[in-house]
């Protein structure tokens, strides 16, 4: 597949995952800054050496389950990580900080990485190769007493099983 067969494949598969009825503008993310984008190379060596690439790119609304455009050039080079590297499999890892209901955060979580996993379907990624698990508030890697914690804590994990 191209890079520009990918595009145009996310490019579709995101008008079916925002929900552009009733959207605002005080909703719609800021765009990803390019410079902050890991690529997919830089994801295998941090893969390659720690078993594991946590990821911050990737930033679900408040109460918000679904991906948006500016998750895109994130998500296209993850599917460039499982394209390149057809032997390499990973579980999908939704982390959230310590705001609200442990319930609820574990199901947005699993909600989450459902999205994530659906659109690596859209570029037949197989299904045995990705497994998702919503951790929830369960594994916080800084203090959720602060805003800057709390961010850390928000994070997407791809680790190598």
């Amino acid at each position: 597949m191209t890079m520009r067969n990918i595009l145009l494949c996310s490019m579709f598969f995101m008008i079916l995952l925002v929900p552009v009825p009733g959207i605002r503008s005080e909703d719609v993310k800021q765009a990803v800054d390019p410079s902050k984008i890991i690529t997919a190379e830089e994801m295998k060596k941090e893969i390659d050496q720690n078993g594991r690439v946590v990821l911050h790119q990737i930033q679900f609304g408040d109460k918000q389950a679904y991906l948006t455009l500016e998750d895109v050039p994130m998500m296209n080079e993850i599917v460039r990580l499982l394209l390149d590297n057809p032997d390499l499999n990973i579980e999908i890892q939704l982390h959230t900080d310590n705001r609200g209901s442990r319930r609820v955060l574990a199901l947005f979580s699993d909600i989450r990485a459902k999205r994530i996993q659906s659109y690596l379907q859209a570029f037949n990624i197989a299904d045995d190769r990705v497994t998702i698990k919503g951790m929830g508030l369960t594994q916080p890697i800084a203090s959720n007493g602060t805003e800057e914690g709390r961010a850390m804590n928000r994070r997407i994990e791809l680790v190598k099983r």
